[in-house]
């Protein structure tokens, strides 16, 4: 496998390749996790996901996410 650009940046892109697709994959397992708790999800965001719901909603979300 050959990737294009510079010898150092080959290193960096091999090295990384792990980390991205856990973190994909944490990330698509927490969207599955709100869409079964009934939280709207308008987008995933690099490392964030961004929700929509009601101002009474809100607090009960903070409580279960409380890093949200």
């Amino acid at each position: 496998m050959h990737i294009f650009g510079g010898e150092k940046k080959e290193g960096r892109t091999i090295t990384k390749l792990p980390c991205q697709a856990t973190d994909a994959e944490i990330l698509r397992v927490a969207c599955i996790l709100l869409v079964e708790n009934n939280i709207k999800i308008i987008a995933p965001i690099r490392d964030t996901i961004l929700i929509e719901c009601d101002e009474e909603e809100a607090d009960e979300i903070k409580e279960v996410y409380p890093d949200a």
